[in-house]
């Protein structure tokens, strides 16, 4: 008699998406008052007032439904972007979005999806529980990307391809030309270019793919409202797409996958332009400075375009990364990404970055 609580062998063996250590547990273990958070790259000066304001004007109407459409923060980031809110899904982050795009456009059992390794851990994760093959290439031994061998990689069966520029967890950042002929080279796959961490790009000009896609019809983008516009905690995200796949995207979506506070939010975060200023200004600034320190402390930190800094201690990263949690500092070590011998933080404030450093001197000296 088959077993009715059987599990799919998918899901059976799935490895589930690995978290930053919680920091409740960190306080605890360790008898501390106060833990510094420098693992998740979130938004360092916290959400924008603007979205603020616009999250308590939205509690009055939580009993309603939400707009199904996305309307509003569609046309929101329509008017932001320069490009057709036909072209644009919104999803319950970038995440949502990513799962989704795997489900609309690979076939479980015979389509792939490519991606490079190491990578945002999702896009396997999502790939797997479709039931689809995750096809991971090597960076190269320096954690360079080496889209040669990405393409060299894929085959007729290769419908998806997921790159995030700038990249976590190495911070590099590739040339818009570089990821174009990505796309031009696989005319049988949608090329989409996870751009979280775009904002923090500099000179962000540089980097910017838009004028690109209507040049390339297999070729998009997503974004997060949850790095440089400090809306982590309402999970909010978008794709920029040709516009037939963003179609397929927003009928595929569940029924009001975007609460009304998260949309409204979003909205009002757009607006607040001066709040993400400041918050480039001061994580490009910092960044740089720590990247700094941590050179002085004999680390080799990789150069960053994002609100993270990938490095490599002089002693074993497991050692440092404990030996960071008993002083009250979160980082994020980087086993789970196949990078041992790593540690990957966070852009803080000002203070935060110094009392980590403060840290890791006195762990690296003891």
């Amino acid at each position: 008699m088959p077993d009715p609580l059987a599990i799919r062998p998918e899901i059976r063996d799935l490895k589930a998406y690995a978290h930053a250590v919680d920091l409740e547990a960190v306080k605890q273990r360790y008898g501390l008052e106060r833990v510094i958070k420098l693992a998740s790259n979130e938004n360092p000066l916290g959400p924008p007032p603007l979205a603020q304001e616009a999250v308590r004007a939205e509690a009055r109407d939580m009993s309603r439904y939400p707009d199904p459409l996305n309307t509003g923060i569609r046309q929101a980031v329509s008017e932001h972007t320069g490009v057709a809110p036909e072209r644009i899904a919104v999803g319950n982050g970038s995440d949502d979005l990513i799962d989704l795009l795997v489900r609309v456009k690979a076939r479980p059992g015979v389509d792939q999806v490519l991606t490079l390794d190491p990578c945002f851990d999702l896009y396997v994760i999502q790939s797997r529980i479709a039931g689809v093959q995750c096809c991971q290439v090597p960076l190269s031994r320096d954690l360079r990307f080496d889209f040669t061998a990405l393409v060299d990689a894929a085959d007729e069966n290769t419908v998806l391809v997921y790159l995030t520029s700038p990249m976590n967890p190495t911070g590099q950042a590739a040339l818009p030309q570089e990821l174009a002929e990505v796309a031009r080279a696989l005319p049988q796959a949608v090329v989409i270019i996870d751009e979280a961490y775009i904002d923090f790009a500099h000179p962000r000009q540089d980097f910017d793919l838009i004028p690109l896609l209507d040049e390339l019809p297999n070729l998009g983008v997503l974004r997060t409202f949850s790095k440089a516009w400090g809306l982590a905690g309402v999970r909010l995200g978008y794709a920029i797409l040709p516009e037939v796949l963003a179609d397929a995207v927003r009928r595929t979506q569940i029924p009001f996958n975007v609460n009304r506070v998260a949309a409204s939010a979003g909205v009002a975060a757009l607006q607040d332009l001066g709040h993400y200023q400041a918050t480039l200004e001061l994580t490009i600034s910092q960044r740089g400075h720590v990247a700094r320190e941590l050179e002085r402390l004999g680390c080799r930190p990789m150069e960053s375009q994002t609100n993270f800094i990938l490095f490599q201690p002089p002693r074993p990263a497991r050692e440092v990364f404990d030996g960071l949690l008993e002083r009250g500092v979160l980082i994020r070590a980087m086993d789970s990404a196949g990078l041992p011998d790593r540690l990957r933080v966070s852009i803080g404030l000002e203070e935060e970055n110094r009392l980590f450093l403060d840290a890791l001197s006195d762990v690296l000296s003891s």
